[in-house]
């Protein structure tokens, strides 16, 4: 056995009590890290927390625009509104304090908690410049003609809020569309506008609607409207009374049969008689029943016991009524099924009803304003009991009077992003990323300092200081590979095509960040990149599958590779870099023209391998002057 001398013991005793120094310090390193990732960890929690929160509240705030425009909207004395004009004039008497800024629209901006403060703006918007619909599809078409009044070169949609009556085909102030735009802003300085300094933007949200003033336009001023005179059937104790016209229904379809009936006025055919739901109410189902105080899909429960008074209900159902559920009230009941009214019911009601399937009426009953049906009438009485319709235009008047309103006629919206060109984007990705709230009628909110200066958002287009930039518009490249995709359908593999639906949405969505703000350059050259490697991998994949798609590569303007090379020219135009990456881009794309020549050449001389090849390192070079950029 060895025995450890004195020196030796402390030489232990020395090496381990380092061990035990070095222990600990990496214990007390390890915890340090620890707690610090564990704040940091906290502190992206807590921000992410933050901005979720405060998308919500942008979203809720916007809604309260909506709200606070609709309620300016119906208290206006003059019906239908002719302009959308907020006042403000603290001097008068009383006060009219309808908005913060009446240059503008409708502006609010209010303390949400502490510190957190936001603002909405309904403001006044334009209409869409004219064009000309070449393929006849209702909407504004990239390529087809139109008059640039604003001068900016490209077709300018409806913006904001503003009068559609035309475009829904109905006199003017009927219709209106309403877009509020909200941001919600952090404010640490009271002292400070919002948007300025420490008081940052939070979040931006939009919201849009349409509301639209309840026409009501019944085929003729009648007791009883319906589509054909022969499937009237009026039988004993039936009583139909009016001023003028008991019965109206459409020419050269019948007489109605009213043996034993009392009609106390004339029965008239109307030459073009409509009573089609459109044509009364000037909108088709989904929007009335958006329009509703009341819709259901359910006739048995969904139906009240009492029609509210001066209320529309629109039940998408049959509807059959008892003594237990008599029709009662007064306002406009529509059903889109058949309407019983059973004997004994005792049903009394004012207004319009109007019925899409049969109508069957048995005593008692009393119907005081006017009937619509499209389909049969049955009225008869039971024992000594009446059934009795009597037109009375007082109650019809009084309805419009009261209910002729402005109404939701849609359900409020995120509006959709807009491409370059004017046309809403359709990918549900840039919508989710951008939100939709710059393009809702272009909307500013406050001055935000940026490298180019100071943003104004009474400054229209013009944010740059005169400089208004020429826009990305790669609409030409996804025609071409939608020509594509038509036109290889059967040469192309499953994953080519959905690698070239993909390449679309990227350039889509790169459009859409471009569209909102031009200093948006490089998560638009990213997707832009992806796309060009997509088209990439498409084309090596590709092999020499035959000559008709050698032919989509490069055979003129537009065809794939010289729409890419044209697409890239434009990121390099409107680029924001220096002067030094720019060049260098330039160099790169001219690279890339270089070896489409070589790729042409190749081509001509039989060689399809060796002209995908150069056309692989074409695509290369145009992947180097987006990098460029960066």
């Amino acid at each position: 056995m060895t025995r450890m001398t004195p020196r030796g013991a402390r030489r232990a005793s020395s090496e381990s009590g380092v061990i035990l120094i070095w222990a600990t310090l990496t214990m007390m390193m390890v915890a340090g890290v620890i707690l610090a990732a564990t704040d940091d960890l906290k502190a992206v929690d807590q921000v992410t927390k933050g901005e979720f929160t405060a998308r919500g509240q942008s979203q809720q705030v916007a809604m309260a625009g909506l709200v606070d425009a609709y309620a300016w909207f119906r208290r206006q004395p003059t019906q239908p509104v002719e302009g959308f004009w907020p006042e403000l004039d603290l001097d008068s008497e009383p006060v009219v304090n309808e908005t913060e800024n009446p240059n503008l629209g409708l502006v609010r901006t209010f303390e949400i908690s502490p510190s957190i403060w936001a603002r909405y703006e309904v403001r006044r918007g334009t209409d869409a410049e004219s064009y000309t619909d070449s393929n006849q599809n209702g909407i504004y078409d990239a390529g087809e003609s139109f008059t640039d009044t604003s001068g900016d070169g490209k077709w300018s949609p409806g913006l904001g809020t503003r009068d559609v009556s035309a475009e829904r085909g109905q006199p003017d102030g009927t219709v209106w569309e309403v877009v509020s735009v909200a941001t919600v802003f952090r404010r640490s300085r009271a002292d400070m506008p919002l948007g300025m300094g420490p008081n940052r933007r939070l979040a931006r949200g939009a919201m849009s609607a349409e509301i639209r003033r309840l026409a009501v336009n019944p085929p003729a001023a009648a007791a009883i409207c319906c589509k054909n005179g022969g499937d009237v059937s009026l039988g004993n104790r039936a009583r139909v009374r009016a001023g003028s016209t008991a019965i109206a229904y459409s020419e050269s379809s019948g007489s109605p049969s009213t043996s034993g009936a009392e009609v106390m006025a004339a029965r008239t055919s109307v030459p073009n008689y409509n009573g089609a739901l459109d044509a009364v109410f000037g909108v088709n189902w989904t929007e009335l029943k958006s329009m509703a105080d009341l819709s259901t899909a359910d006739g048995a429960t969904g139906m009240p016991k009492r029609v509210p008074n001066y209320s529309l209900i629109v039940v998408g159902d049959s509807v059959t009524f008892d003594s237990t559920k008599p029709l009662a009230g007064m306002g406009i009941l529509v059903i889109e099924g058949d309407c019983t009214i059973e004997a004994g019911s005792n049903s009394f009601f004012s207004g319009m009803l109007y019925v899409k399937g049969n109508l069957t009426v048995r005593a008692p009953a009393f119907i005081r304003g006017t009937v619509i049906c499209e389909g049969d009438v049955d009225m008869r009485g039971t024992g000594g009991d009446y059934v009795e319709i009597e037109h009375d235009d007082g109650i019809l008047d009084a309805l419009l009077a009261k209910m002729g309103q402005y109404r939701w006629s849609k359900a409020p919206f995120k509006p959709r992003p807009r491409l370059t060109d004017g046309r809403p984007s359709e990918l549900s990705e840039s919508r989710r990323r951008l939100g939709g709230a710059d393009y809702a009628g272009g909307l500013g909110v406050t001055d935000i300092t940026s490298d180019k200066g100071t943003l104004d958002p009474n400054a229209g287009d013009d944010k740059y200081g005169g400089e208004i930039p020429k826009g990305f518009v790669p609409g030409p490249l996804i025609d071409t590979i939608d020509g594509l995709l038509t036109d290889n359908a059967d040469t192309l593999t499953k994953q080519q095509k959905e690698d070239l639906h993909d390449a679309i949405d990227k350039l889509k969505l790169a459009e859409s960040y471009m569209a909102r703000d031009p200093r948006f350059e490089r998560p638009a050259i990213r997707q832009v990149k992806k796309a060009v490697k997509l088209i990439r991998d498409v084309v090596e994949d590709t092999g020499v599958s035959g000559e008709q798609f050698i032919n989509t590569l490069d055979n003129g303007p537009s065809t794939l590779y010289p729409q890419m090379v044209g697409m890239v020219q434009q990121l390099i135009d409107n680029s924001q870099a220096d002067s030094d990456k720019i060049d260098n881009a330039n160099t790169e794309l001219t690279n890339a023209q270089t070896k489409m020549q070589l790729g042409r050449d190749r081509h001509a001389a039989g060689n399809d391998v060796g002209s995908l090849d150069a056309y692989d390192q074409a695509a290369g070079k145009l992947l180097n002057a987006l990098n460029a950029l960066k």
